[in-house]
């Protein structure tokens, strides 16, 4: 979480999940505000701290689906 208090300072960040195996944020605000910046720059300052990174289109539940297949292909994970 120290990455993450370094970088957010002007979003409202919910934490939605906190497991031994995974944590989730949430970047809520209004769109052009810079949430897409955000997420890209604490993937270049923090990405050192994850196994993988990925990009999650959810502009549609078709994008959002196809999203989750191509992680689940680069993960190497079977259907």
């Amino acid at each position: 979480r120290g990455c993450v208090t370094e970088i957010v300072d002007n979003f409202e960040v919910e934490e939605l999940a906190e497991t031994s195996a995974a944590n989730s944020l949430n970047l809520v605000g209004l769109g052009g505000i810079g949430k897409s910046q955000l997420a890209l720059e604490y993937a270049f300052r923090c990405g050192d701290e994850y196994d993988a990174i990925f990009w999650m289109k959810a502009d549609s539940a078709e994008n959002l689906h196809n999203s989750f297949d191509q992680a689940a292909i680069a993960l190497g994970i079977p259907d």
